[in-house]
């Protein structure tokens, strides 16, 4: 491989096998390489436009801190079922296929080693090593251990955040976006953790989108078509309506996490009220004590209506009780799997996931205007500071 027609070259070990390589094909519309080889079959590179941008801009691209290369369009795909043996084990090879999604070329390198590499210059041409002092202290406040990606709109508001932990190694990577948006947190008995990952959402609709990297203090950004399957004929106001559709589950979906989410709070207000109880008197706050315990099991009773009771059973079970997330799961299911605009069968499965989830909201709000606020008002006055009065101690005693 040569950046320079030839003066000089390189040679491609990434991945691939220290063979005679036989034959090089260029797929012009995809950019793709074909490479076959002796012995060890063929191999594609997928997406050479960043070789051929270093190779016109010059090897000194190398050395950027961070760069983002053009991107091919990218397509929303749809899959199918190969012929013959479904279930191959290790008998029968297949070829690897490339990620689905929008996948992206950036070029990294890490300040450190690009500061060591100065310092040592600096010393063969006899300068100081602390006239740089200044500008190391500065690049040592900004870290440059994780990668920021961002998602733009036509309408440049921000869609997706995906974060990832920078590659350990200076040089060329790449990263999947699988052209989805922001989505919800489904409910869950736990609390999410802090800084968990953004989940993802319904996949966008086609379009040009904007994708900003950012790595320490550096930022890079290029534009990404998306397009559907051309295989298919699916009309942009079927895929609009599929999309919107979708969005109308997700609102059900994020109003019960949000419910969730007050639920957990309120429980663990609740236990920690019921410890300083336990801890100052327990005697004296026997009737509290047990009251909010009351108010506990009201708030389990409500967890158990957005996510069905706790199973301790071990193995493979069945839970007989389909709760509100089965109805919204099994809406998303026959969405995701439709090309065609929503029918019957998915408005109906649309209306019983509102209808599973409508009544469970209207108790727990309920519950937080009536037996919560009257708890609320006996306990918040409490005086459940851990001083305690002390007599004079005397030695008479």
């Amino acid at each position: 491989m040569s950046f320079d027609a030839g003066s000089t070259w390189n040679k491609w070990t990434e991945e691939y096998p220290s063979v005679s390589t036989m034959d090089l094909a260029l797929q012009a519309r995809e950019s793709d390489l074909v490479i076959g080889t002796f012995g060890r079959a063929a191999f594609v590179l997928d997406d050479i436009q960043a070789l051929r941008e270093i190779a016109r801009q010059g090897a000194g691209l190398l050395s950027k801190k961070l760069h983002l290369f053009p991107t091919d369009i990218a397509y929303h795909t749809i899959s199918q079922q190969p012929p013959g043996t479904r279930f191959s084990a290790n008998a029968m090879f297949q070829g690897e296929n490339r990620d689905k999604g929008a996948i992206f070329t950036y070029l990294i390198n890490k300040p450190e080693e690009i500061k060591n590499d100065q310092k040592d210059e600096n010393s063969k041409k006899g300068k100081k090593a602390d006239e740089n002092d200044n500008q190391d202290e500065k690049e040592e406040k900004v870290k440059y251990d994780s990668l920021v990606i961002q998602v733009y709109d036509s309408n440049d508001t921000l869609i997706r955040t995906i974060k990832r932990e920078a590659p350990e190694e200076n040089g060329i990577h790449r990263f999947t976006w699988n052209l989805n948006e922001k989505g919800v947190r489904w409910p869950r008995r736990e609390k999410p953790r802090t800084n968990a990952p953004e989940p993802s959402g319904v996949d966008v609709l086609p379009g040009t989108y904007k994708v900003k990297f950012t790595f320490g203090d550096q930022a890079d950004s290029t534009n990404v078509q998306v397009a559907f399957d051309p295989r298919v004929n699916v009309p942009g106001t079927t895929l609009e309506a599929l999309y919107d559709a979708k969005k109308e589950v997700q609102r059900g979906v994020a109003l019960a996490s949000k419910a969730m989410i007050r639920l957990l709070d309120s429980k663990d207000i609740v236990d920690e009220y019921i410890k300083k109880m336990k801890d100052k008197d327990q005697e004296e706050y026997k009737e509290l004590i047990d009251e909010s315990k009351a108010v506990k099991d009201s708030i389990n009773t409500l967890i158990d209506s957005i996510l069905g009771k706790e199973d301790d059973r071990q193995g493979i079970v069945r839970s007989p009780d389909p709760t509100p997330m089965t109805y919204h799961n099994r809406a998303f299911r026959y969405l995701n799997s439709r090309l065609e605009l929503p029918g019957e069968t998915e408005r109906r499965l649309m209306e019983q996931a509102r209808n599973k989830i409508s009544p469970v909201i209207e108790q727990i709000n309920q519950f937080f205007n009536t037996q919560w606020q009257d708890y609320r008002e006996k306990v918040i006055d409490l005086d459940l500071s851990s001083f305690k009065d002390y007599e004079p101690l005397k030695f008479d005693e």
